[in-house]
Formats: structure tokens, C-alpha cells, sequence
């Protein structure tokens, strides 16, 4: 697991947190300046990069398995590392994911909210582990499943926050990203 997990985060969590890092300063400079829609481009702009910049990602947490190889790690390692590495995959767009509508949350101050949401979150991830690692049996690769699914909930559970907020323009298409697309 510890191999899978270093490997995962190296190839997949490392560049998804590089590439949503900007908004850490982007969002809060656009609320402050009282644009608080530029939020929504730049948030948008960042789940495209997310998405563009999982495409090299993807076939490299696929395939970790001659990777692993490659890099002269034991068959016996790999052959474990490889199913739980490719179980993590939707880790990738939940925990990156939510950690840029983290940046939303903390620009226009509503921490608290997302406190609840992660204690929510918090909350259920041992008896999800217990359910898929213990009750279906599934073993450690129960684990991986487990925290793909709690590492998607954040994101399930933000957006609703949001849209009933009012906040649902922050994931409908901004013209600006749209006439730079050249789809305006």
C-alpha cells in the first residue's frame, strides 16, 4: 500500500495540487477587488486544466505497473501496488477536486461551511473503510476504493452547498471562458 500510495501521489496528487495552486491567490484577489464572479472563471479554467492535465495521469496510473517495474521494484510489490494504484483513480478528481472549490470557500469567507463539510465527510470515512475493507471483504483494495469514494463526496457535497447558496453560477460557463474557447 505504501508503494501505491507513494506512486500515486508523485504521478497524480502532486501535479493536480500544482496545477489548481493559483487560485489560492486569484480568488481572494478577485473577491477583494468585488468581482466575486471572476471566482467562477477562474474556478472553471481550473477544473479544465485538471482535466487536460489528467490525461498524461491517467495511462501513468494505469500502466504503474511496468513503471514500477521499470524502476526496480519487486514483482510481489508491484503486482499489489498496480490494482490498488488504479482503485485511487477517482481519488484524483475528488480530493483535487475540492480543494479548488476550497479556494471559493475560504475567498469569500464561508470556512465554517466547509468545516461541516469536511466533518461530514470525517465522519463517515471509517465506516466506509469498515464496509469495504471488512464487510464486502474486499481487503486492502477495499481501502483504495474507500478513499476514492469519501475523497468524491467532499465535491458531492459542496456543490449542492453551493447551488442552494445561490452560488450555482459558479459551474455554468462564463462567456469569457467561452469566447477564449472560441464556443462565444
Amino acid at each position: 500500500v505504501a508503494l501505491a500510495r507513494a506512486y500515486f501521489n508523485m504521478v497524480a496528487m502532486a501535479p493536480g495540487f500544482g496545477l489548481i495552486t493559483a487560485l489560492r491567490t486569484l480568488c481572494p484577489q478577485a473577491v477583494g477587488a468585488g468581482q466575486p464572479r471572476l471566482c467562477a472563471l477562474y474556478l472553471q479554467r481550473s477544473f479544465l486544466f485538471v482535466l487536460l492535465g489528467s490525461l498524461p495521469i491517467v495511462p501513468l496510473l494505469v500502466f504503474a505497473g511496468p513503471v514500477l517495474r521499470l524502476a526496480g521494484q519487486p514483482e510481489h510489490l508491484v503486482a499489489l501496488a498496480q490494482p490498488y494504484i488504479v482503485r485511487m483513480l477517482p481519488q484524483y478528481y475528488g480530493c483535487v477536486g475540492m480543494s479548488a472549490i476550497q479556494r471559493v470557500y475560504q475567498a469569500h469567507g464561508w470556512n465554517y461551511s466547509n468545516l461541516l463539510i469536511v466533518a461530514i465527510v470525517c465522519a463517515v470515512s471509517p465506516a466506509l473503510q469498515l464496509l469495504l475493507i471488512r464487510g464486502l471483504g474486499l481487503g486492502y483494495l477495499g481501502a483504495a476504493w474507500a478513499g476514492a469514494a469519501y475523497n468524491c463526496l467532499y465535491p458531492c457535497l459542496q456543490l449542492p452547498h453551493l447551488l442552494c447558496k445561490g452560488h450555482g453560477y459558479l459551474f455554468v460557463p462564463q462567456r469569457r471562458s467561452l469566447e477564449a474557447s472560441g464556443l462565444a
